[in-house]
């Protein structure tokens, strides 16, 4: 496959200056959801950017298709279709090696509304087929060997997760004409073969601490207030105890994060916490925002975010308000700080990211039209890429939040905006359609 240059890579770093105050609300800048794919970078050392254009090879890709990459392999997934045939597509990389093709085991010719969900198991790839058209057909899971692409199972269900061991699978089983609540199994991936199950009444609901990269524990709620933590690896329970809660299946979601089980009441406007070792209730608080909140780790604390009042940054031992700010959010710890996005914005304007004091929440500094790509790097600094609207070309970055500058990596053409990567390899889907991938500077 050829090698394309994409241009000369920026020697001196960019400095960005500490803003003095906040912009104004109707100026903010926030990254739009969906506007990025996930991208992992550890593999750049420090010191100036090297000057070689980084090599590049081309994998085709439909539009709308799904492409995401685990380890040294990069899988295309084909958009369904009325009634051509679908394909699961794998390569190696660096060189974008064609490894293997076969059809979509999952979804059938006229679910032209359903999503796709994957997830990789060691060396299982997980597909799944939710009907969204079709709403009296069966979601599908099945599992495919990574390495040759061959179906090893399949299996009527939803996938939800794969634990912290990498060895179970965790779907939502197919619900029979008996039995109208929900449904967990637990399957070995490399076989498809049922580990446990736990089926709960229609009153019953379910939840696991789904803001972890290693998922650990299963909270099921009976509609009496009955709840039991099961570890997700055995299906055991570990804690059992009768909450003043109410499973609402159809009500407000329940959520596990950081060790608690955290229950929103909508009649009362408040906020609970029961912790998971002994299932006692921590802290209650109240809720101003008249919309449903949602909640997530933040470095030690946890951030409740509201559509209407921005971010609430609280302490987990006590439901202690550290601070709380409307125009955030997206907020994550970065090393010895926060990393937010501005909560409003105007459609079509550029991304921006702003440095936060984690005690008291005081901006220390801007990037202004830098948009966030995946993760925090092991030394706290992020990749991150702007477009040129007079040339159209996009540069990437690396970003210190602790020093507030800005080291160039790259120019890019072509490309739509939507990037991802692992360690060493960076793709980006291009304004055609196909996936760029190229190997990055060390």
């Amino acid at each position: 496959m050829s090698l394309i240059e994409l241009g000369e890579v920026g020697h001196t770093p960019e400095a960005v200056t500490p803003p003095s105050r906040p912009p104004h609300p109707s100026r903010r800048r926030w990254i739009t959801a969906g506007a990025l794919l996930t991208l992992l970078l550890t593999g750049m050392g420090g010191g100036a950017p090297s000057p070689r254009p980084m090599p590049e090879a081309t994998i085709p890709a439909q539009l709308g298709a799904v492409v995401f990459a685990e380890g040294d392999r990069l899988f295309v997934i084909d958009p369904p279709a009325r009634s051509a045939e679908s394909f699961i597509a794998a390569y190696r990389l660096p060189a974008a090696e064609p490894l293997w093709r076969v059809p979509v085991p999952v979804g059938r010719p006229g679910w032209t509304a359903q999503l796709l969900q994957h997830r990789l198991a060691g060396e299982t790839l997980v597909v799944s087929a939710v009907s969204e058209s079709l709403p009296n057909q069966a979601d599908q899971v099945a599992g495919l060997d990574a390495r040759t692409g061959r179906l090893l199972w399949h299996h009527p269900g939803r996938l939800m997760d794969v634990t912290a061991q990498d060895s179970v699978l965790l779907v939502l089983a197919e619900r029979d004409a008996t039995r109208t609540g929900p449904t967990v199994a637990a399957l070995a991936p490399e076989s498809g073969a049922l580990r446990w199950s736990l089926a709960l009444p229609p009153d019953g609901e379910f939840v696991h601490d789904f803001d972890s990269a290693q998922p650990r524990s299963l909270v099921a709620v009976r509609g009496s207030g009955q709840t039991q933590v099961r570890d997700l690896e055995s299906g055991k329970v570990v804690q059992e105890a009768r909450l003043p809660i109410e499973a609402r299946p159809d009500g407000p979601p329940m959520q596990v994060i950081a060790g608690l089980l955290l229950e929103f009441d909508d009649g009362r406007r408040t906020l609970a916490a029961y912790g998971l070792d002994r299932l006692d209730r921590r802290w209650v608080i109240p809720l101003t925002s008249v919309d449903r909140p949602f909640t997530s780790s933040c470095g030690d604390s946890l951030c409740v975010w509201s559509h209407n009042t921005g971010v609430r940054v609280v302490d987990p031992r006590d439901g202690r308000t550290r601070w709380s700010d409307p125009l955030w959010i997206d907020v994550e710890q970065v090393g010895r700080h926060m990393v937010a996005s501005p909560f409003r914005t105007t459609f079509g304007e550029a991304g921006m990211l702003v440095v936060l004091d984690p005690a008291t929440g005081r901006r220390i500094g801007t990037f202004d039209a830098w948009s966030r790509v995946g993760p925090p790097r092991a030394d706290g600094r992020l990749l991150a890429i702007r477009r040129d609207s007079g040339t159209g070309r996009t540069e990437v970055a690396l970003l210190d939040p602790a020093t507030l500058t800005v080291r160039p990596v790259a120019m890019l053409d072509r490309i739509s905006g939507q990037c991802d990567g692992v360690p060493g390899i960076m793709f980006c889907r291009r304004l055609d359609s196909s996936v760029g991938v190229w190997r990055l500077p060390e």
